[in-house]
């Protein structure tokens, strides 16, 4: 588990407060010994919430056949690439495996799915997934002709045409 660092700076100044509030002499002013007890507690509340980048974070989930791929990049955006599945039929995979992990990480919302192709292996884990953790886009290269699962085309008619979207070659996405 890697857990992001907070910057020197700030490590600095929270041991120098921590100084400060412990060996200063108890004559000084209560107001002062209290700034720097809030200001202390402000700081551990900061490096918790870390506003720094995250390090760029890319995990192969074990889906069996098949893929899904996590990736948080450093502004803290979110990308599924696929949820796993099967090709001999139905697979739980995406309640077993993508959501539990992803609920782990405390991820509320995906940024962005990344749908490869229309495979089963590729596909089920999705649709299990999107029932507990909503998303802002979803990105296929599908074309309107293609010849996908039933499910899959149930599915994707069910989204919202503004969540979807389909992409070809060369496009370039940025995750604002």
């Amino acid at each position: 588990v890697q857990v992001a660092m907070p910057p020197g700076w700030m490590v600095g100044i929270a041991y120098c407060i921590q100084f400060a509030l412990r060996y200063w002499p108890s004559k000084v002013d209560l107001r002062v010994r209290n700034g720097l007890g809030w200001g202390f507690l402000c700081l551990v509340l900061v490096s918790w919430w870390h506003p720094w980048p995250y390090p760029l974070e890319v995990v192969m989930l074990d889906v069996g056949q098949g893929e899904s791929i996590f990736v948080r990049f450093p502004n803290g955006k979110t990308m599924l690439a696929d949820g796993g599945g099967s090709m001999l039929g139905a697979s739980q995979i995406g309640h077993h495996v993508v959501t539990p992990y992803l609920q782990r990480l405390g991820i509320r919302q995906i940024d962005l799915i990344l749908l490869t192709h229309g495979h089963g292996d590729h596909y089920q884990g999705l649709l299990q997934v999107e029932e507990q953790i909503p998303y802002r886009l979803l990105l296929h290269g599908f074309a309107e002709e293609a010849e996908l699962p039933p499910s899959l085309t149930t599915w994707l008619n069910r989204q919202p045409s503004f969540k979807v979207r389909s992409v070809s070659g060369g496009e370039k996405l940025v995750l604002d």
